[in-house]
């Protein structure tokens, strides 16, 4: 019987060995899978802080060109003001232009309307003239011919009076 109780001892050794492998192995195996999953975990908070970062990036990016939209927004603006304002005063400008031109054009039509009536009464007074001047030379030669004692005087008189009034007219 003292054999048996080393035949247990050592199979009781040999469980307790296998055991103790078998939580060595389990041990291991979660000292493995915890250190894989810190690598993992840690691969993943990295890639989480590189996305994190790369999206705080892009909106950094984003703020500082909206900021700089905005900026040529208000440029634009500045720039959209002043045309309206230089077209308003270069519109105000014409205006006036053609007004002054439009005044000068009725000055001018005026004073041709007073021109064209001066040469028509002109050219109304030559013709009557010229009618008149015989007539009233014929008349003065018939009145002059009767004061004066001769015809001869008196016709050389009117005669020279009437071409000069002739000429003169």
């Amino acid at each position: 019987m003292t054999c048996e109780p080393i035949v247990h001892v050592s199979h009781f050794y040999s469980v307790l060995v296998q055991a103790l492998a078998l939580l060595l192995t389990i041990g291991m195996v979660a000292h493995f899978l915890r250190k894989k999953g810190l690598f993992l975990l840690r691969g993943l908070v990295q890639q989480e802080q590189d996305q994190l970062q790369a999206l705080e990036d892009e909106k950094r990016t984003l703020a500082q060109t909206q900021t700089e939209l905005d900026q040529k927004i208000k440029d634009q603006a500045v720039l959209f003001e002043h045309l309206t304002r230089a077209m308003e005063q270069w519109r105000h400008a014409q205006e006036k232009k053609i007004e002054a031109e439009h005044k000068r054009y009725q000055e001018l039509m005026v004073t041709a309307r007073h021109h064209r009536q001066q040469q028509q009464a002109m050219i109304q007074e030559m013709y009557v003239a010229k009618q008149v001047v015989p007539i009233a030379c014929k008349q003065a030669r018939e009145a002059l011919t009767a004061t004066f004692s001769s015809p001869e005087k008196a016709d050389s008189f009117l005669s020279a009076l009437c071409d000069r009034i002739e000429s003169a007219a």
